[in-house]
């Protein structure tokens, strides 16, 4: 096992981020463990790549998840926009279990959570070779109730789709994003089938947070996570 607590190189000019805010500073050092396992590693990813991957995603996840609560909390139209798309109201509409907060702020402290979770909870991610379920990721009480800091990495994280159009990075990082919902938000964030019987809804499925997170930033989504979004109701 692996312990990394490092400061990023700063984004690339390139990197989709400056699209609507300009450069954006590099993220404070994440702090968080990793687990790969010994040679041949997680295929098709030798073992001395699978941490710096890793170390790769959880930047871009950091860097997605601010991006995202920024453009939020400052009321940019196209966050606006793209709220209405993939949630199916405006970010504006207030949530009455909430004080009356408006939605898109919610949305943002949820962001935000993540991010700072990236950067101090100390996250175990495990690559996990013999994981081949459909999901690139499982979390916490998904994986195990017994170790509820820890995020397996299945063969779809080292494998990204084809034809995605979007970098490996920031696939991965979409994807840890995700997971990282279902981790710090557990009775909230659930797939269909959960066992406690919740219907999902846009509001509580991490797909949508994970589309709107990369449209926001420039890159393109997932056809998989804007349809496990858009068919939900809202």
């Amino acid at each position: 096992m692996s312990y990394f607590s490092f400061l990023p190189a700063p984004a690339r000019p390139d990197s989709g981020f400056n699209t609507f805010f300009g450069q954006i500073s590099p993220p404070a050092g994440p702090v968080f463990r990793t687990q790969c396992p010994a040679p041949p590693g997680c295929p098709p990813v030798a073992n001395a790549q699978c941490q710096p991957i890793i170390r790769g995603a959880v930047v871009s996840a950091i860097q997605l998840a601010n991006n995202a609560a920024s453009m939020l909390e400052t009321g940019h139209p196209e966050a606006a926009r793209l709220f209405q798309f993939f949630f199916g109201h405006a970010p504006s509409r207030p949530v009455p279990w909430a004080g009356n907060r408006a939605s898109g702020a919610i949305v943002a402290i949820r962001f935000r959570a993540v991010a700072r979770a990236l950067q101090s909870r100390g996250t175990l991610f495990r690559c996990n070779p013999a994981c081949t379920v459909n999901a690139s990721t499982c979390a916490g009480s998904e994986c195990s109730p017994r170790e509820p800091n820890v995020v397996e990495l299945c063969q779809g994280f080292w494998n990204p789709p084809a034809g995605l159009h979007l970098a490996p990075q920031f696939f991965r990082g979409a994807v840890i994003l995700h997971e990282m919902l279902h981790l710090l938000f557990t009775d909230f964030f659930h797939h269909p089938g959960h066992s406690s019987g919740d219907p999902v809804r846009r509001r509580d499925n991490a797909h949508c947070y994970e589309a709107f997170a990369l449209r926001a930033a420039g890159h393109a989504a997932d056809h998989v996570d804007v349809t496990a979004c858009r068919t939900r109701p809202v």
